[in-house]
């Protein structure tokens, strides 16, 4: 994105990890700031909107992308507090992320088409993001905006 000309901001749980790609990013002659977000706040994913508008005076495209893959044990072995961290990561975030605004990509998996023994709370949750992606995509259409398909998926636009 950044060699096409786009200027990124960069949300990531970890500040280092976040840094060190937008220090790539401005190396390879981009331009990038970095905010540390937790996706699973709200309030997180809205201050790194409004550092995007404030940065660059809007936000064009969301590449949503952030997850937690937890255990992979059964089902009944899942533990509860670990399972709300994916559910709260893959889901929720994907979904305060996605009301962001402008073109929005949703990264699901492909555990979002398939089930794999012992993952079944991340295979959920990637399904979730898929089919909240192709119904909120259909929505927008219907409001003016375009969609086209993407392995499997749709997106709008």
């Amino acid at each position: 994105m950044a060699r096409a000309g786009a200027s990124l901001v960069i949300g990531n749980r970890g500040a280092k990890l976040g840094e060190a790609v937008m220090r790539a990013i401005e190396e390879a002659g981009g331009v990038a700031v970095f905010q540390v977000t937790i996706v699973s706040k709200p309030e997180d994913v809205t201050a790194l909107v409004q550092r995007a508008v404030k940065e660059f005076g809007r936000l064009d495209i969301a590449f949503n992308n952030a997850g937690a893959d937890g255990r992979q044990v059964p089902l009944h072995e899942q533990d509860i507090e670990k399972a709300s961290l994916v559910f709260d990561v893959n889901l929720k975030g994907v979904f305060y992320c996605t009301k962001g605004g402008g073109s929005i990509v949703n990264v699901s998996s492909i555990f979002g088409l398939n089930g794999y023994p012992g993952w079944s709370l991340y295979s959920a949750t990637k399904h979730a993001v898929a089919g909240m992606t192709k119904s909120a995509a259909l929505d927008y259409a219907q409001r003016g905006g375009h969609t086209f398909p993407v392995d499997g998926g749709v997106c709008a636009q």
